[in-house]
């Protein structure tokens, strides 16, 4: 299963959630604007349109912010202050009985923090050339429902106290991560569910099975956690600019494949005047792109070295830092360019330079006569996804038996 079509699947458990008082948001940051606009499209689609508001204005804010009982997703197309205030009156109404919709919306660096339940999808996977995996691309589009179809909207009452105790004593996890998969375990109950013909308020609990569908679309690569920007991009880049200026320094004057014009760095002014040796945008820019001769330079002298450390610095993994030191052929190159972390100029933007523009990420020299190195933060984590350690349903089931 693609990244992308998990995330899908995330995002329609996490709006019927709503329908029990719970529902879970996506934040998508970092996708191409098409392909971000295509995604929020093809999770509507399945809703009347007058079940899906697009919020564009504060206007809109106003427009629907007394009728969220109606809605089953909302947009955010600017997140701005003002759109907080919705999120706040759909966060109020949490667990209130009645059902409120799931906000889709983009990630802004300078938003404050969100007061729903919001999973953060984030596109730091090698898609630069495209997303060729990408759900979209396989499966055909939907109309759009018009007003007159109803889709169902109906209070559900689901009771996950069991199972989320159960979860509580397995494993450790954030408050709000806890919440999110208690919203899309209840998502999952009420998608189960039968039609009710009943005019009372239909009432499930939820049980291992409903767990058993969600942990895997959590075992997601696309997904972060809300600590951004600090992320395992941003640990990549770091690493990379450490073994870049180490690698510069020890490179002859001559050598021009670490010579970018415009943008550069100030390196070889600093053999000249003593002047301080950090990575310009442009330079990080090159180490992010597989087609620059710098990053091919970098991969082919790890590889031609068998050199482990500069192959770790390159993020890999383990199994394939030692695949490549038993075979150093351009084979070995092309695998390692296929393999790492690749990023843009707005990637590098929104977290590297933030980063060192507020003061977390500060070039040093730590002896005389050493290259500058770029000191990890201890905030910064390698983990692709928080939900990594989530335990097997097989070792739930005997703590959620034991329960009352």
């Amino acid at each position: 299963m693609s990244e992308q079509s998990k995330i899908l699947q995330l995002a329609e458990l996490g709006i019927e959630a709503g329908r029990g008082g719970k529902p879970v948001g996506i934040t998508f940051r970092d996708f191409p604007k098409d392909v971000e606009i295509d995604l929020w499209n093809h999770i509507a689609m399945k809703y009347a349109s007058n079940a899906v508001a697009d919020i564009f204005t504060q206007s809109d804010v106003k427009k629907y912010r007394d009728s969220l009982s109606d809605l089953r997703v909302v947009i955010l197309h600017h997140t701005k202050r003002w759109s907080e205030e919705l999120k706040c009156r759909i966060a109020r109404k949490r667990l209130g009985g009645s059902p409120i919709p799931a906000v889709l919306s983009s990630y802004a660096a300078e938003s404050i923090d969100d007061p729903g339940v919001t999973l953060l999808a984030s596109n730091h996977t090698n898609c630069e050339d495209g997303l060729e995996d990408s759900f979209l691309l396989t499966r055909p589009v939907r109309p759009r429902a018009s007003s007159k179809e109803v889709v169902s909207n109906e209070p559900i009452d689901v009771s996950t106290d069991r199972l989320m105790r159960s979860l509580q004593k397995t494993c450790k996890l954030s408050s709000n991560n806890f919440k999110v998969i208690d919203g899309l375990i209840t998502g999952a109950a009420i998608r189960s569910l039968e039609a009710s013909t009943s005019s009372e308020t239909p009432h499930v609990e939820a049980l291992p099975e409903h767990y058993e569908i969600v942990r895997p679309l959590l075992n997601c690569r696309l997904l972060g956690d809300d600590c951004e920007p600090f992320d395992r991009l941003t640990l990549a880049m770091l690493k990379r600019a450490n073994l870049y200026l180490e690698s510069k320094v020890s490179m002859e004057p001559s050598n021009s494949i670490f010579t970018r014009q415009g943008d550069s760095s100030t390196i070889e002014n600093e053999k000249q005047q003593s002047q301080s040796a950090t990575v310009s945008r442009g330079e990080l820019k090159d180490l992010g792109d597989r087609h620059s001769k710098v990053l091919q330079s970098l991969v082919k002298s790890a590889v031609k070295n068998s050199d482990k450390s500069m192959l770790k610095s390159l993020c890999l993994p383990d199994a394939l830092v030692d695949q490549v030191c038993a075979d150093t052929s351009d084979d070995s190159c092309k695998l390692v360019l296929q393999n790492i972390d690749l990023w843009s100029y707005k990637k590098i933007r929104t977290r590297f330079k933030k980063l060192e523009e507020d003061g977390f990420i500060v070039p040093l020299r730590p002896e005389a006569n050493r290259e500058i190195i770029y000191p990890i933060p201890s905030g910064i984590v390698g983990q692709r996804s928080p939900f990594v350690n989530l335990p097997e349903v097989g070792e739930l089931i005997p703590v959620f038996g034991a329960m009352d």
